[in-house]
């Protein structure tokens, strides 16, 4: 859900999968890359750390774990929290 939310509003392309531990879930760019280097980062990059939660109690905790877990992602990070009982999302990016 997180990823559509933000490819959807930011007009990014999934690029690459993050390792577990990296503090990110996923990589996206707004540049086509070539076939032999797409997976290679650039300063361009954007990543997205998603979280998600049944009960609407719980949206806005995840949403700081996501922010303080991604602290250590290089570049433009979007961190997204959603929750699927109403359904809603909180969003937060930084550079």
């Amino acid at each position: 859900m997180g990823l559509l939310i933000v490819t959807t509003l930011a007009d990014l392309k999934p690029v690459s999968r993050r390792a577990k531990g990296d503090g990110v879930d996923i990589v996206c760019s707004k540049e086509i890359k070539d076939d032999d280097n797409f997976l290679n980062s650039t300063n361009e990059d954007f990543y997205i750390e998603c979280k998600g939660s049944r009960s609407n109690a719980y949206v806005k905790r995840y949403l700081t774990a996501g922010i303080k877990q991604s602290e250590n992602a290089p570049g433009n990070v979007y961190v997204v929290s959603t929750e699927f009982e109403t359904p809603s999302a909180l969003t937060h990016f930084r550079k």
